[in-house]
């Protein structure tokens, strides 16, 4: 990381030679961190990050000087905060998608497990994968917490018995039930 951040400290450092030199430069970054820890949201998160891709662009071609050591070591505290900042941001709003997603599918599943044939079962299949595509494109760096991916699993878990109790023919379901209490009093006969 050291490295990442001094290998940027020294493109900052290019870019503002003319503006006050690395420190110049660092100034600037340290406003860029400023405006990143202000934001609430991550269209203002994307904001300040193309905003300082387009400042750093703009003047990439200028020559610098390297930076000193207590230079790198402000530099790297600056990308540190921005960065803790923009993960902070960026996790909530994940979190919050998460969230969304969930009462989405728990949705589903109760669909699915008022379903009492293929076409309802098929239906709410179908809306399912819509909405799922959807997400995909919407939200596709969501990251689940291993809580919330637990729970995930229990409600495609309890979707897929009600899918397919949906879709399994009234007659099939009869046998297999009669099958089953069959097999249970022939074995307690025993």
């Amino acid at each position: 990381m050291m490295k990442t951040t001094v290998a940027m400290v020294c493109v900052l450092a290019a870019a503002a030679c003319s503006k006050g030199g690395i420190d110049g430069a660092l100034d600037k970054m340290e406003s860029f961190k400023t405006q990143m820890c202000a934001c609430k949201d991550v269209a203002c998160v994307d904001k300040v990050d193309s905003d300082m891709e387009k400042w750093m662009d703009s003047n990439k071609d200028l020559k610098g000087k390297e930076p000193s050591k207590a230079q790198e070591e402000r530099g790297d505290k600056i990308f540190d905060a921005m960065r803790e900042c923009k993960d902070k941001v960026k996790g909530a709003a994940g979190e919050a998608k998460v969230a969304e997603a969930m009462g989405k599918m728990k949705g589903f599943a109760d669909a699915m497990c008022a379903c009492k044939d293929t076409a309802c079962a098929t239906k709410v299949s179908d809306e399912m994968t819509a909405w799922s595509q959807t997400m995909a494109k919407d939200a596709p760096d969501t990251k689940p917490t291993e809580a919330q991916m637990k729970e995930m699993t229990e409600v495609s878990t309890r979707m897929g018995e009600c899918m397919q109790k949906a879709m399994m023919p009234a007659d099939a379901a009869g046998s297999a039930d009669a099958t089953g209490s069959a097999g249970s009093a022939e074995g307690s006969a025993k």
